[in-house]
Formats: structure tokens, C-alpha cells, sequence
């Protein structure tokens, strides 16, 4: 009995010694071991999210449109850009067709534009109805619903300069279409206010306008010759500088050219006054067209203008 109980005692033992081990063995070398494999766990990614924040849209520009290059349009187009804050885009209709010019304004998306001359205001008249379109060097009047920048100065200071001038001054005549009345009846008003009686004839061609002004010459001392191109051809205009030079009737004249072939006075205006007129324009939607400030008057013999604030 007592060697049978030692022989199970140390096979006993030894089971446990071997569990013993087995288990260390187990511990040490887990990774030995034909354990399943677990799954990855998937740990989700949280991205931060910004909001999209859109760009501003680009600030509409202006569109300074000039008629041709010549000096009475570029001189007003420079005096223009050096004033103005905000973006523009100059076209040139002497340098861009009239579709080229037309398209890359919507593409701009232009919302305002200065139109200098005649045929840069035909051109945009129907760019938009919403777009906001001030005139300048126009000297026919124009209608709403544009507004502008009256091409011919005030005619008070004009008058009142002339008269002290020629202390004689007392009739003047003027010749002019129908288009032309709401400048002629403006002279008419600041003659009044002078004691000049102004002595006006409509008519509605250059043969009418001519035989008109000879009529009148003998019974005025000074005579006005308005831009007037529907009624004024070159050859009626040389015409009539040397009929009133012939019979001493000093002419006022607003076209260089009919100065130099010998009128006694050339006005015209200051080109940083009509860019200063433009930019209120610009800034105040609520002005009407607006008068120059200053006239530019240069009497034969003088060498240089003399500005007179009206």
C-alpha cells in the first residue's frame, strides 16, 4: 500500500508540474498560441467640418465709354479717371466694335456707366435698364431718362463777360433748330437778367440758317453760333465769319475750328469741372443733369483762357 500511494504521489506531482509549465509556456508565448485572430475594430474618424464660406461677389464695375479719340473726349475721360474710387473699365469706340464693347460689359457685369460723346451714349442706351448711364460732351440736349453733364457752361457768365467787354452790347442774335430751344431759351432768360435782348430765329436747314443770320446781322452787335450740326454745315459756317467780320458783329463761337477761321470769342468748358460734375452724378441718384461751374472764355487776341466760376 505505502508504494503504490508514493508512486501515485509522484505521478501526481508530476501532472501538476506539467500543467505548471504549460501554463508558463502559455503566458510567455500567447502569441504562439492557435488563438483566433480577433477583428480590427474600426475606430470611425471624425473630420472636423468647416463651413463653406462663399466669396464675396466682385463689385460691379464701372464702364467709362468715350466716343473716338479726340481731345475734347479723352481730355474729359482723364480728368474723369483720376477722381474715381471705385473700379472701372475704359472702352474706346475707336478701338472696339460695338458688339466687342457691349459683350465684355455683361461679362463685367457693369452697372453704371459714363458715356462720352454722342455715339458712346447711341451705343449704351440699350445696354440695361437698370444700369445707371450719366452723359457728357453732348451738346444736343437729351431727354430722360439719362442724366448728364451739360456740354455748353452757364450762359449768364458768358454774357456778362462779353458785355464787359463791348459796353455797346445790347442785341444779340442766334440761329438754332428746334432741338436746340431749351438752350436758346435759357440764353434768352439770362439775357433778361443783363438788359440784352436776345434775337432768335428757328430753322430747319443750313440754307435757312444762312440766309437768317444775314438778316439778323444788321441789327445786332454780337451774334451767337450754336454746335448746332444739324442746321450749320462747314461751308455755311465760313460763311458766316466772314459776313460778320465784314460788317463788325462780333461772333461767339463754342467750336475751335470756327475761332480760329475768325470769331471774336471761343467758349468752352473746364474738362475737371465736368469730371467733378460726373463723379457727383455717380455718388447721388437722386441729382438731376447737372450745369458746369466754370466757364473758359478766350477772346481774340488773348493767348490764354480766363475761367469764370458761374
Amino acid at each position: 500500500m505505502l508504494k503504490i500511494s508514493s508512486n501515485w504521489r509522484f505521478k501526481t506531482m508530476l501532472r501538476v508540474l506539467v500543467v505548471l509549465v504549460a501554463l508558463v509556456m502559455a503566458g510567455c508565448q500567447s502569441t504562439g498560441l492557435n488563438v483566433p485572430d480577433a477583428e480590427p475594430v474600426v475606430v470611425p474618424v471624425i473630420l472636423e467640418t468647416k463651413k463653406e464660406i462663399s466669396p464675396p461677389p466682385p463689385e460691379a464695375p464701372l464702364a467709362v465709354v468715350v466716343s473716338a479719340n479726340v481731345p475734347a473726349y479723352l481730355d474729359v475721360k482723364n480728368a474723369l479717371t483720376e477722381r474715381l474710387a471705385t473700379p472701372f473699365r475704359i472702352f474706346n469706340l475707336d478701338e472696339s466694335t460695338n458688339d466687342e464693347i457691349l459683350a465684355e460689359m455683361r461679362l463685367k457685369n457693369v452697372d453704371s456707366i459714363v458715356a462720352i460723346g454722342g455715339q458712346a451714349l447711341s451705343l449704351v442706351s440699350g445696354y440695361s435698364e437698370k444700369t445707371k448711364i450719366i452723359y457728357s460732351q453732348i451738346f444736343n440736349p437729351v431727354q430722360k431718362p439719362y442724366r448728364g453733364v451739360a456740354a455748353i457752361p452757364p450762359m449768364e457768365p458768358q454774357l456778362k463777360y462779353w458785355q464787359s467787354l463791348n459796353l455797346n452790347l445790347q442785341h444779340i442774335g442766334v440761329v438754332s433748330s428746334a432741338e436746340f430751344r431749351p438752350i436758346v431759351n435759357e440764353l434768352i432768360a439770362a439775357g433778361k437778367t443783363l438788359g440784352i435782348q436776345i434775337v432768335q430765329r428757328e430753322v430747319a436747314s443750313d440754307k435757312a440758317a444762312l440766309h437768317e443770320f444775314r438778316r439778323l446781322i444788321p441789327v445786332v452787335e454780337g451774334f451767337i453760333i450754336l454746335p448746332d450740326a444739324s442746321i450749320l454745315s462747314p461751308g455755311v459756317l465760313r460763311r458766316m465769319v466772314q459776313h460778320a467780320n465784314a460788317n463788325s458783329v462780333e461772333l461767339l463761337s463754342y467750336n475751335l475750328p470756327i475761332f480760329n477761321l475768325g470769331a471774336y470769342m471761343h467758349v468752352t468748358s473746364a474738362y475737371d469741372d465736368i469730371a467733378e460734375r460726373i463723379v457727383e452724378l455717380l455718388n447721388d441718384k437722386n441729382l438731376g443733369s447737372q450745369n458746369l461751374k466754370i466757364v473758359r472764355i478766350r477772346v481774340r487776341g488773348a493767348e490764354r483762357y480766363v475761367d469764370i466760376h458761374g
